[in-house]
């Protein structure tokens, strides 16, 4: 059975699967104005960080001490961001 929507430019064709509209026409410049627009004023980006860890390997270190991080001895931390590649 075919379905009919208030406002959509378009027919709806009895013989095509339901919700099947044809004839629709969209203005392409004005939706890409509008989602460019929109990206422009909503789209958040967290800016990227990343934590550098320097450190001292024990001398002798067990398989488990390897997998959970206790065969190394953290001496320096450095957390920097990345520059955005567009202004905010």
């Amino acid at each position: 059975m075919p379905i009919s929507q208030e406002g959509i430019p378009g027919a709806v064709v009895p013989d095509q699967p339901e919700g099947c509209f044809i004839g629709s026409e969209f203005d392409s410049d004005e939706l890409v104005r509008k989602c460019v627009s929109a990206l422009d004023s909503q789209l958040r980006v967290t800016p990227l960080q990343y934590t550098v860890q320097t450190g001292i390997q024990a001398d002798e270190i067990a398989d488990e001490q390897l997998r959970s991080g206790d065969g190394f001895q953290v001496t320096n931390t450095a957390t920097s961001g990345v520059a955005p590649s567009i202004p905010w």
